[in-house]
């Protein structure tokens, strides 16, 4: 008995599908170079109509200077009132440009003033400041008046000379000047000194030798002066009251 089983035929392999990868990769090179053409075509007609374009101006142009010349009165007439109103727009435009010109140098010349005059009024406001503050002083002179002891006061009376001499134990000599608010009262102090260093003598002689010494003596001193002259300006005041020079025998 024969075999009927025959030998099974071989499995045809699928074709291996890169094979089409050159064919799918030269498509994209074409389609590259696809866009790369038609740009080209889109500039090279973009370019020609502009050409195009200008050619035609200047034609349009050249028929119109040449009407000028012509024989056809209307034709000469269209080519000059063509002329004429392209120069009247030109002159327009360069008298616009000039009122504009004109006009941004009117308003820095303005902004200019404006600013130096801010920088002034500045300049002054500070100057005022500075004489407000500017300290106004008057020199009263050097008064030599006599110190008491333990407080004694000139004009008190005492009970014998021998007890007035006995409490006089030396002199003093000072230089003083006041500082004033304004310009104006140290001017009526000089202008009446006299009876100012006759009010500054009467606080003098209320000092004693021990006060003189102390620090707190000498501030007392300097506020008396100053309440005694602010009683006796009429208008303004007197400030503070210093000794330039204090000698002490």
């Amino acid at each position: 008995m024969s075999d009927s089983n025959s030998d099974p035929k071989p499995e045809e392999k699928p074709q291996d599908s890169a094979a089409k990868t050159p064919s799918e990769g030269g498509n994209g090179d074409s389609h590259g170079q696809e866009k790369d053409s038609s740009k080209s075509a889109k500039s090279a007609a973009w370019k020609e109509a502009a050409a195009r374009r200008m050619r035609e101006q200047r034609n349009t142009f050249g028929t119109l200077f040449r009407g000028v010349r012509s024989d056809d009165r209307q034709v000469r007439r269209m080519s000059w009132l063509f002329i004429l109103s392209l120069m009247g727009a030109l002159v327009l435009l360069v008298f616009a440009g000039l009122r504009f010109f004109q006009g941004v140098q009117e308003k820095r010349k303005i902004q200019a003033e404006r600013d130096a005059a801010k920088t002034m009024s500045e300049f002054l406001s500070r100057q005022a400041e500075e004489r407000r503050r500017r300290v106004f002083s008057s020199n009263l002179g050097e008064f030599t008046f006599e110190l008491s002891q333990g407080g004694q006061r000139e004009g008190e009376e005492s009970e014998s000379e021998s007890s007035k001499t006995l409490g006089v134990t030396g002199l003093a000599e000072a230089e003083i000047i006041v500082e004033c608010d304004t310009a104006e009262t140290c001017e009526w102090i000089d202008r009446t000194l006299p009876a100012v260093r006759h009010e500054v003598t009467l606080a003098l002689t209320e000092v004693s030798r021990e006060e003189l010494i102390q620090k707190d003596g000498k501030r007392r001193l300097r506020k008396a002066i100053v309440d005694r002259l602010n009683q006796s300006l009429p208008r303004g005041r007197v400030v503070n009251a210093f000794f330039g020079r204090l000698v002490i025998d």
